[in-house]
């Protein structure tokens, strides 16, 4: 509700009678009295309002302060106030299905983890003390991608000491795969859920919670993997958030991480920089909504108007973990939006930050022609998007580290 909400009883208590009414005559010898109760009665009611405005305000502006902190040049959801319900009940059947479904939900944040991993970044199972990984892979998944996840955990995702491509220091790398329910009772899926709790018996690896898992609710798989790395994951370098249709070279990437690190190391010694802000990926600006309601993007105008923040887009980022666990904070005052990718730009301007470009993130693949040539990709950290063959293919042949190494590659 806004502040005219709370104001318009009050201003109906401090209105003057209608000019209709009739008054009762009065002696004059009664009407200078009168009048000067009349007076002192409108006095105090007058004060009494203004003291319960003046309440009713300071904590209507200390409440709207606290929530709108932080907001500059881009409106997040510039449709929108803090407190108003979007959008009006009467425009919701117009809409598609999923926007329906996002909306029915968007404000419900809390949904089980049943099945987690809390050994996940402790040296051992039987101790409190956390590993710190360079890296971990939150890879978005759903529940029948079974052959993704394989193909991911013998490839680019492997959990382990992984040596670095140019530099062999590497280090621990630590996979996740974040899935909602995709079963019966979601929807027209087969039951999977015997399957998926074999797999995780083998692997250990799967974080599953109890919603349903679709292409708009994909925004939720980062609100809560970010509560999730606070309690079980924080010491973790870097975060790499993706898809498990992409391929990922994970040597390379971890040869960039350390230069990073080191780069920050050599800032802290300078006491120019404290925080870590480094979001690494394929940044679009300036983009628009999709206004076309048969497409998957597609925002209505009365969702939200106006430019979305720069924001990552593609099948993945990379980020460090102490800025993961400030988006954990700062996605408590953030809308819930229905695209992810936008999502984390929101969550970013939010805190005064702007993902990096990086132009090894290829949002849109290689140039026709070049996806077999090994020697294009000596210069990309992800590629969006590989079958779980390609990503076989592409790792056993090693095809950049044994070119490059070689000096084929010019």
């Amino acid at each position: 509700f806004a502040l005219s909400h709370i104001l318009f009883p009050l201003i109906l208590f401090t209105s003057p009678p209608s000019l209709s009414q009739k008054k009762p005559k009065k002696n004059k010898s009664a009407k200078k009295s009168a009048s000067n109760l009349a007076t002192l009665s409108q006095t105090n009611r007058s004060v009494a309002c203004f003291v319960a405005y003046k309440s009713i305000l300071f904590h209507y502006l200390k409440k709207k302060n606290t929530l709108t902190q932080h907001r500059d040049k881009v409106k997040l959801n510039s449709h929108w106030s803090t407190c108003e319900k979007i959008p009006h009940m009467q425009d919701i059947n117009k809409l598609p299905e999923q926007i329906r479904a996002f909306i029915r939900s968007m404000y419900y944040r809390e949904y089980p983890l049943l099945i987690n991993q809390p050994g996940m970044c402790r040296k051992d199972n039987s101790s409190f003390d956390l590993d710190s990984p360079m890296l971990l892979m939150a890879i978005k998944s759903q529940v029948g991608n079974f052959e993704n996840r394989q193909a991911i955990r013998e490839t680019w995702g492997r959990s382990g000491l992984v040596e670095g491509e140019s530099n062999k220091k590497g280090g621990l790398v630590r996979t996740v795969f974040l899935l909602g329910r995709q079963d019966s009772g979601t929807g027209p899926h087969p039951d999977l859920k015997n399957l998926l709790e074999l797999e995780n018996l083998k692997y250990g690896d799967i974080l599953l919670w109890d919603f349903r898992d679709t292409f708009y609710n994909l925004t939720l798989k980062d609100l809560l993997f970010w509560r999730w790395f606070e309690q079980y994951c924080p010491t973790a370098i870097f975060v790499f958030k993706g898809d498990d249709d992409v391929f990922v070279r994970t040597n390379a990437l971890l040869d960039y991480l350390h230069k990073n690190e080191e780069e920050h190391k050599l800032q802290l010694l300078l006491k120019r920089k404290t925080e870590m802000d480094m979001f690494i990926g394929d940044v679009i600006t300036n983009a628009m909504p999709n206004r076309e309601p048969s497409t998957k993007y597609y925002i209505p105008e009365n969702f939200y108007k106006g430019v979305y923040p720069p924001y990552a887009g593609g099948g993945g980022v990379v980020y460090s973990g102490s800025l993961a666990l400030r988006l954990k904070e700062v996605s408590e005052r953030v809308h819930l939006f229905p695209i992810d990718d936008v999502y984390l730009g929101m969550c970013l301007h939010r805190l005064g930050l702007s993902p990096t470009h990086h132009p090894g993130f290829l949002t849109f693949d290689l140039p026709a022609g070049e996806r077999e040539n090994p020697c294009a990709y000596r210069s990309v950290l992800l590629v969006h998007k590989r079958s779980p063959k390609e990503m076989v293919t592409l790792w056993k042949n090693s095809p950049v580290t044994f070119f490059v190494r070689k000096n084929i590659c010019t």
